[in-house]
């Protein structure tokens, strides 16, 4: 079981677990007219997952990746925003997307750690074992990779369609208290919570 503390050792764009504090010289691009009809700003927050897969168990019998690490960043190139609308509240809703990226990514960080096989149980013990394990890591990590993107991708339709784009001051607080909420339990897992509640933050 990798420890919050290990997670965070592997994934980047965060302080001490706290995500990347977003501001508006640093991290987006002025522009007198939005890029996209009706929006302000747009946040762009883009992930790099490397890791190598293993080659042999460890001493335990286990196979686990190895050399796991997740960098996150935000891309100030593609992220703008109209410098005449820039405001507190319009801030504080594009740190939301960067959040349900980071804390996405987190938990995905922590599933890759976490992934394990025994040899036994992946037949490791015969001639055709480095092929099996390959094959078996290469399976894991395209299907945890794959669903961590499209749940960053419906968790921002989600977040935006929700608030309104920031403008619903209720579900925006809502939301930041389930992002508070998340960063602060660094053992929970933001899709399980809003399953739980229905697909609407609240109670937290």
């Amino acid at each position: 079981m990798a420890t919050s503390q290990e997670v965070l050792q592997h994934i980047t764009g965060h302080t001490g677990g706290t995500p990347l504090q977003l501001n508006w010289q640093a991290h987006f691009t002025p522009v007198q007219h939005p890029r996209t009809p009706g929006r302000s700003a747009f946040t762009s927050a883009t992930f790099n997952i490397n890791l190598t897969p293993p080659s042999r168990p460890d001493p335990d019998g286990n196979f686990r990746f190895h050399n796991v690490h997740i960098t996150v960043n935000m891309s100030r190139g593609a992220s703008w925003s109209v410098t005449s609308q820039q405001s507190a509240a319009l801030l504080n809703h594009e740190q939301g997307h960067y959040n349900i990226t980071w804390l996405v990514m987190r938990e995905l960080c922590r599933q890759l750690l976490e992934d394990q096989w025994d040899q036994a149980v992946l037949g490791a013990t015969n001639s055709g074992a480095p092929r099996q394990v390959r094959g078996r890591f290469t399976q894991d990590f395209n299907r945890l990779s794959q669903t961590a993107g499209a749940e960053v991708d419906r968790l921002n339709r989600l977040y935006d369609q929700q608030t309104n784009h920031g403008l619903n001051a209720p579900q925006q607080a809502q939301w930041d208290a389930l992002f508070r909420y998340v960063i602060q339990n660094p053992d929970s897992d933001m899709t399980t919570l809003l399953m739980i509640s229905g697909g609407t933050p609240s109670g937290f």
